[in-house]
This record gives structure tokens, sequence and C-alpha cells, in this order.
């Protein structure tokens, strides 16, 4: 995530210190020189050292807030230097952190099939609700990734645990059932997208300051200014 932002830039609001919008564009960071430029076809003028913000942005939620003094301005971009930054609560949504956390998967599944012609040929699976460990490879306060050797179907709900954060049996939903796996001494490890359907349950309070302290980690860009 970090070497995106930095190459890559990301959409951005630029605001007067109390919130005023000024205008919408992509912010560009240079975080050697404590700097971070905006850019736009047309960008508002302003005099050198006047104080600024300007926002991260993914969709409707605003994810950090950039303060500084303008060093540059000109018609299509603007530059201010002496950052500070500040990670915002909506960034443990909006982004997915990689803690790797081992877990468990409850949910109803069919048995594997039997080895042979004749037994899979007589073979009449039938669902059965069964407890399979996986491992969370992404998270976020929405949704989380998780690898197994586990069969489920798009938009199947089921239940996650996560013995390290003391979370037991979270209701999540499978958005993307990826198509890529691969085999180990374990069996096929399959990949699945999911969305938590517990946007304030209990599981929540335990999972928001550990999401949080990854969104720290990950995001923060600038030191504090001396």
């Amino acid at each position: 995530m970090r070497y995106n932002v930095l190459e890559q830039g990301f959409p951005a609001t630029l605001k007067t210190p109390e919130g005023e919008i000024l205008e919408y564009g992509r912010a560009f960071i240079s975080p050697d020189q404590q700097g971070i430029t905006f850019k736009n076809d047309f960008v508002p003028l302003f005099k050198m050292g006047t104080p600024l913000v300007i926002v991260r942005t993914r969709g409707d939620i605003e994810t950090q807030r950039f303060s500084g003094t303008v060093y540059l301005s000109a018609q299509n971009l603007l530059q201010i230097v002496a950052v500070t930054d500040e990670v915002l609560p909506g960034a443990a949504s909006a982004f997915l952190y990689d803690p790797c956390l081992a877990a468990e998967v409850t949910a109803k599944l069919l048995p594997k099939a039997p080895q042979g012609f004749w037994a899979k040929l007589f073979h009449r699976p039938k669902e059965e609700v069964r407890t399979v460990p996986v491992t969370i490879t992404a998270i976020s306060l929405s949704e989380l990734r998780l690898y197994g050797d586990i069969e489920l179907s798009q938009d199947q709900r089921f239940t996650v645990t996560i013995p390290q954060l003391q979370i037991d049996q979270m209701l999540v939903q499978v958005d993307l059932a990826l198509e890529f796996g691969q085999e180990d001494q374990a069996g096929i490890q399959k990949n699945y997208r999911c969305r938590i359907l517990e946007p304030n349950g209990p599981s929540r309070l335990l999972l928001e300051p550990f999401v949080e302290t990854l969104s720290q980690r990950a995001n923060k860009l600038f030191p504090p200014v001396n």
C-alpha cells in the first residue's frame, strides 16, 4: 500500500484548516521532503506560507489528513511542506491489511469425495456443519480474505473464530470465491474474499483496536515537525 501511495498518488480533496472544500484532485507524496503536491486542471492560487489541508479519500471515505503550509502555488498544482499527517478512522474500513492470522471457519460443507471409482459412483454427499482451520491473509473492519482447504460457495454465510483476537464466531459472507488455489500437505488451499456482517456487534469491539493499529503502521507517513 505504501509503495502505491508514493508512486501513484491518490484521490484527494484540498481544504482550508476549517474544513472548507476548495478543490478535488490527486495528491503525490514526497516523504523525504516532508511535502505533498496536489494536482488538478485548475487549482486555486495561494500565498506562500498559507496553511492548508489535503485529505486522502477512498470513495466517500476520508482516510488521512495532511496539514502543512504552501510552498508552491500554480494554476494546476500546489505543494505544501512541513507536513504532518493524521490517519483517520475511515482508513480501518477502507483498506485491507495483512496480519496473517490463524482462524477457524464453521460452515455447512459437503464432505470430501471418497477415493476410488466405485466409491465415487455411489457417493451421495450431504451437507454437514464442520469447523475447518484457515488463514486470514488480509483484514479490515468491513472485509477479510482467507485461504484454506475448504469449499465455500458464492454468497455463503458462515462464522469465523480468531483465537488471537478472542473473536468467537463472527458472521461473514463470501463476496468472491477466487479461482486460483495452491496445493500443499494440507490439501488444496482455496482463497476467498468475504464481507463482515457484524458492523456493530461484539466482534467489532475486539477487531477495531487491532485493525486500527495495523492502519496506523501502514498509513502513517510523516514524523512530527520539530
